[in-house]
């Protein structure tokens, strides 16, 4: 029997000796408490519960006294309209809540007064010509403390002085080379910032454009769709050393079409871009081993002649994408051993000269969502077998079209580059395997067999 000694005595503490515990009350879940305010004393501060002192006051006419400390702090809490109010019965006071909304009118006004006046400080750092002539004589006498231009816009904070050039006095192609020359010959100027539908893209740093970060790729993706940021950074690119750059990215984007009066400007120079592209890649001819251009469908160019720029006889790598083969003229080098092909369009009129330029087999060629409209589609088939070889990598990845309607695969595709003993071949989302496996099942060849075995076609 166990017992314990309380008050020295001693308790039966067995349960069969004992009355039945009752349980303790449970309190349900997801059940809500009544929160009480605090009661306040009679000699009590309503806000800070301690004792009253000299500072005891009654500001609200309600009868509830607090410290004028306790009041100021209250009142002076700048949340809302309530600051006017009892803080423990909520009665308003007139007097302070006219009060308080006087002093946050005062306080808007003085906002506005502030903007005014640094809005007037801005204006008077600001250089602004009013005419085209007055742009080029203004930048070269810029004071060495201006290092930014604004296009079109005054900005919203700025420290330091800074010029003001509006577009429209410069409409022409000539008029704003000029200007960008000017600027070029500037050196102070870092900083050039349009108002465009794109700022991410077309602020422009030009002190970040020396490329000590990645001295051997020229980067010329994610092009500006300003028109003035434009120029600029291709007539930058025409300043630097050539032969120094080993990889030359080249990815245009479409200009702005509306004009801030809303009206349409078509003063966008395709050809003149084209041609500036081509004298930059003629500078670095000699030492460029990788060339990738994309997106160029978005000119309206007829051709892209880039037999002017002559031999580049380092390329090794070809990447091209988003471009009309048969618009495509490039001098290729007999280094070159890797063509990756991205959204291509081949027309039935073209009768795919581009792969023509290529003499030796590839190590590696990729398509990839190649459409073809219209026939000529074995003649596409005959020119890929032909710059396979042994030792070459095959890669057609979702080019649905240039299958379509094809039903003599096996001849014109499947064996032929199994008689290149073709290793490494990937076929993927093209809707041909009902016809793979079928030619497959047909072989009769041990070797031809194993080889096949290798290739990865799939759904």
């Amino acid at each position: 029997m166990r017992s314990r000694r309380t008050s020295g005595k001693i308790k039966n503490t067995n349960k069969s000796n004992c009355k039945r515990r009752s349980r303790p009350t449970r309190i349900r879940r997801n059940s809500y408490q009544r929160k009480r305010f605090r009661a306040v004393g009679e000699n009590q501060c309503g806000i800070c519960y301690e004792d009253y002192d000299d500072t005891r006051c009654n500001p609200y006419g309600c009868g509830h006294f607090f410290h004028s400390g306790c009041v100021e702090r209250w009142y002076n809490a700048d949340t809302h309209l309530t600051n006017s109010q009892c803080p423990y019965c909520r009665r308003d006071n007139p007097t302070l809540l006219s009060v308080q909304r006087e002093s946050q009118l005062d306080r808007r006004r003085r906002m506005e007064a502030n903007m005014l006046e640094r809005r007037r400080r801005l204006e008077q750092m600001c250089v602004w010509p009013s005419t085209f002539g007055d742009v080029l004589i203004q930048i070269p006498l810029l004071s060495p403390s201006i290092h930014s231009i604004y296009l079109d816009i005054s900005p919203m904070w700025e420290t330091n002085r800074y010029l003001r050039i509006d577009m429209h006095l410069m409409p022409t192609l000539s008029q704003r080379l000029q200007v960008v020359e000017a600027i070029l010959n500037k050196p102070t100027i870092t900083k050039i910032e349009p108002f465009t539908l794109f700022p991410e893209l077309d602020i422009m740093k030009i002190g970040r454009m020396n490329y000590e970060t990645c001295p051997t790729i020229l980067n010329l993706k994610h092009s500006s769709t300003f028109p003035f940021i434009r120029i600029l950074k291709l007539m930058h690119l025409l300043r630097l050393n050539g032969n120094t750059f080993e990889k030359i990215q080249f990815n245009t984007l479409p200009v702005e079409s509306i004009n801030y009066d809303d009206s349409p400007i078509d003063d966008w120079d395709w050809e003149w871009e084209w041609t500036t592209f081509l004298t930059i890649v003629g500078l670095h001819a000699q030492s460029v081993q990788i060339l990738e251009l994309s997106n160029l469908w978005w000119s309206n160019q007829s051709s892209y002649d880039m037999s002017t720029v002559g031999a580049l006889p380092q390329v090794r790598k070809l990447t091209l994408e988003s471009i009309d083969l048969g618009t495509l003229n490039v001098a290729t080098s007999p280094y070159l051993d890797t063509v990756v092909l991205r959204r291509w369009r081949c027309e039935d009129t073209v009768e795919f000269t581009f792969l023509d330029q290529f003499k030796s087999p590839l190590r590696l060629l990729e398509i990839n969502l190649f459409f073809v409209l219209g026939g000529g589609k074995y003649s596409v088939l005959r020119k890929i077998v032909r710059l396979i070889g042994d030792h070459s990598d095959l890669s057609i990845i979702d080019s649905t079209s240039l299958f379509q309607h094809l039903h003599n695969l096996a001849d014109y595709f499947f064996q032929p580059l199994a008689n290149r003993r073709v290793k490494s071949v990937l076929l993927r989302y093209n809707n041909i395997t009902d016809q793979f496996y079928a030619w497959k099942e047909s072989l009769n060849d041990a070797a031809t067999i194993a080889l096949v075995q290798q290739w990865r076609v799939q759904e």
